[in-house]
């Protein structure tokens, strides 16, 4: 697998993209689980569409999907010159602006880009992410790498807790947060509308930016298929979680993730069972 992809990274951007949208349909096309789990996931949180709107995001988000799989060689191999020209930020500027010299957490939903992301956060400054650890493990370890290869970044194992993210905050890193996973219900999770659906949610951010005097900045990064250029993008801090509760410091980060999927909502990981824990004990949707 290695070997093909980084044959893929030489090719043109192009070809890159056309193989990685043929290779979406493919997977659409005979994963009937996960297509499953798409679909369910798009009538929950689109329901003012119609079934042909649904089927033509699901339709992108998959060619998407299989084009980021095709370019993960790229984010790997490519020299910094060649990342440079397909990892751009919307507004360097005020990136910079937001950063310098100040605790930030950057606060991404899971989107495709995410490898992109941290390229385009770690060749302006070190930062510290969380990473859950892949099944094989020369998966783990080259997507390690590919994260500290442009700056002195800290990459920790998502059982590592809190406590090395606040120090990593109080030491200047950028931090980029993760938290829009389902965590069952737990001892920091609350429910809060997430698209509308009562969502399982994580109340550590708000205790994150108090205990680390650090501000939140919603933040994505879309991939473009047809230019094979990826954007990192940023909306403005979020207001009043430091003093917020945790129920609704939950609401705020929600409504910050969501506005960032609106901006290309195919691109956000939507095979993932992000409803699966209901309130009051209500059956999952997936079953």
């Amino acid at each position: 697998m290695f070997f093909v992809l980084w044959l893929i990274h030489w090719l043109p951007r192009k070809m890159v993209m056309r193989l990685g949208a043929w290779l979406g349909d493919q997977m659409r096309k005979r994963n009937h689980k996960r297509r499953k789990i798409v679909i369910t996931n798009l009538l929950m949180c689109f329901p003012e569409l119609s079934d042909e709107e649904r089927h033509r995001m699901m339709v992108n988000h998959y060619r998407v999907f299989g084009a980021m799989l095709m370019d993960m060689g790229t984010i790997w191999w490519a020299s910094p010159r060649r990342l440079e020209q397909i990892v751009q930020c919307a507004d360097p500027e005020k990136y910079r602006s937001l950063t310098e010299n100040k605790r930030v957490i950057l606060v991404s939903p899971h989107i495709m880009g995410l490898e992109a992301s941290g390229i385009a956060v770690s060749r302006n400054s070190p930062m510290v992410v969380t990473m859950k650890p892949q099944k094989n493990d020369l998966l783990t370890l080259k997507m390690h790498r590919s994260r500290t290869r442009f700056n002195d970044s800290l990459i920790l194992m998502r059982e590592n807790g809190l406590r090395h993210l606040i120090s990593g905050i109080k030491a200047g890193y950028v931090v980029c947060y993760l938290p829009d996973e389902d965590f069952g219900e737990a001892k920091y999770t609350t429910f809060a509308p997430f698209f509308g659906v009562q969502t399982s949610t994580l109340t550590t951010l708000g205790r994150l930016c108090r205990l680390g005097k650090a501000k939140a900045v919603p933040c994505m990064t879309r991939l473009d298929i047809e230019t094979g250029i990826y954007t990192f993008e940023f909306a403005e801090p979020m207001e009043n979680l430091s003093s917020s509760s945790p129920e609704q410091s939950a609401v705020l980060m929600n409504r910050g993730l969501e506005a960032m999927v609106r901006l290309a909502p195919e691109q956000y990981m939507w095979t993932f069972k992000w409803f699966k824990t209901r309130p009051e004990n209500q059956s999952s949707p997936y079953d």
